[in-house]
């Protein structure tokens, strides 16, 4: 069986073969790993998340059909990239850990091609596997991901570090960077030590940020819309819903506990614990059941009463549900089946193996409904099947949103798609919807300004 590139990917092919170092930075479903892949040379590494390894062992094996496994192209997730030794302790358990190198079979071997799939993972400098990445060797990069700005624009540096080499000087140093473009403060909370990291410079543009640090050059971005013109609408639609009397009284109660700790400690909560007091609060707000291991059905839960409405108005229709917690996936996958539905869960603690074979269950027509965590469930998948998608909860990271969207409005979707936002009134949700609108005026600010015109 043979594909036929589309035009803006025949273009792509042609700017990726003659870029030694490239993101690829295309909106999410216009095919960044077909045009990877046919302007790449064995021997290639594709480094990417381990969710994501039987997806590009069916690209290559359509793409790049001539490529033997272990040979011309070899696979790794971020995760393991790195060198795991093991120890002894006084005690006598064995621990482990991962050191900040890459595994000698990887760092040691003459590459042509690096891939790095959904590069946005290698934005925390402090990870070991964006340092073990940094001392892979290679004649080209390239990076692919449709959301290269996944927070704030300073998360670039990495990947500009990749893309300009990591010798260069003026990437060498994080706080340089950062001194070079943004403004910066250090808050009364930290001891000292921690620097909140704001906008540009006073005077300096998103055109000069982007000219400067070459991302005109070494960046292609397309737009869905640009490029795919017979892509069916896609509409969204906010719903706003009230809390019952029992889960408006646990949220208050919660929020006094919260704002009662911000005053002792003086400072706002940063850890995401389940336990944490932040996180228990945004948990209520979707509803009482979220709040516990295992989640029941209770009544005047807003979300899950509102999503209950949606399913059944919705009844013998495929629908994809995501949520940020994985008490509020249960929750949603009991509702679901005491409709009658035939559900399926993808989250963390479930296994790849797993993971792959529920999509395939949803996408075959075997599931009509299928729930899973942000985390898990947006990204390297394709859910087509379905034309409907509910949002119960948000991350903290518009792109994340947004590609989860995009699992179901893409390349190979025929029907309109339909995105339905649950929104919890006078709660945490405001907060949340009000941080993420300001996360993507930065990110479109700085990405259309760098974005690569000369090829479209």
């Amino acid at each position: 069986m043979t594909f036929e590139l589309m035009p803006h990917q025949k273009v792509g092919v042609e700017w990726l073969s003659r870029t030694p170092r490239a993101l690829l930075a295309d909106e999410p479903g216009i095919g960044k790993t077909a045009q990877a892949l046919l302007a790449s040379e064995p021997p290639s590494l594709m480094v990417t998340p381990a969710m994501l390894s039987g997806v590009w062992e069916d690209e290559v094996a359509l793409w790049r059909p001539e490529w033997e496994q272990g040979t011309d192209w070899h696979w790794v997730s971020y995760s393991s990239l790195c060198e795991r030794v093991s120890a002894v302790s006084e005690s006598g358990r064995k621990t482990s850990k991962a050191l900040e190198h890459a595994k000698g079979d990887f760092r040691d071997h003459h590459w042509k091609t690096i891939i790095y799939d959904e590069a946005h993972y290698l934005k925390s400098r402090k990870a070991k596997w964006t340092k073990a990445a940094l001392g892979l060797q290679s004649e080209r990069i390239v990076m692919l991901t449709g959301t290269p700005i996944p927070n704030w624009s300073h998360e670039l540096f990495i990947l500009l570090r990749l893309l300009h080499g990591v010798k260069d000087h003026d990437y060498r140093s994080y706080w340089r960077f950062i001194e070079t473009w943004f403004t910066w403060w250090t808050p009364p909370w930290g001891g000292g030590n921690h620097r909140e990291i704001g906008g540009l410079l006073p005077g300096v543009t998103w055109e000069d940020f982007a000219i400067g640090t070459g991302l005109d050059k070494l960046m292609l971005r397309r737009l869905r819309d640009d490029v795919l013109k017979d892509l069916p609408p896609l509409t969204e639609q906010t719903i706003l819903v009230k809390m019952g009397p029992a889960q408006r009284k646990a949220y208050k109660e919660l929020k006094k506990d919260y704002y009662t700790y911000v005053e002792e400690a003086g400072a706002d909560v940063s850890a995401f614990s389940d336990g944490g007091l932040y996180v228990k609060l945004a948990k209520c707000t979707t509803g009482l059941s979220t709040l516990m291991d295992e989640p029941t059905l209770q009544k005047g839960s807003a979300k899950i009463d509102a999503l209950k409405e949606l399913l059944e108005e919705r009844e013998g229709s495929p629908v994809v549900v995501f949520t940020h917690f994985r008490t509020s996936a249960r929750a949603c996958v009991a509702l679901g089946e005491s409709l009658g539905r035939k559900v399926g869960l993808i989250m963390g603690g479930i296994s790849q193996d797993e993971r792959t074979q529920t999509v395939r269950s949803f996408q075959s027509g075997e599931l009509d409904m299928l729930v899973g965590t942000l985390a898990t469930l947006a990204e390297g998948v394709t859910l087509t099947k379905a034309d409907t998608c509910i949002m119960v909860e948000r991350g903290w990271r518009p792109s994340q949103n947004e590609q989860a969207i995009r699992r179901l409005h893409r390349i190979s979707q025929t029907r309109p798609v339909s995105v339905i936002h649950l929104v919890t009134e006078d709660s945490l949700d405001q907060k949340i919807l009000a941080l993420l609108k300001a996360k993507e005026n930065q990110q479109v600010s700085a990405l259309r300004a760098a974005q690569f015109a000369a090829m479209l």
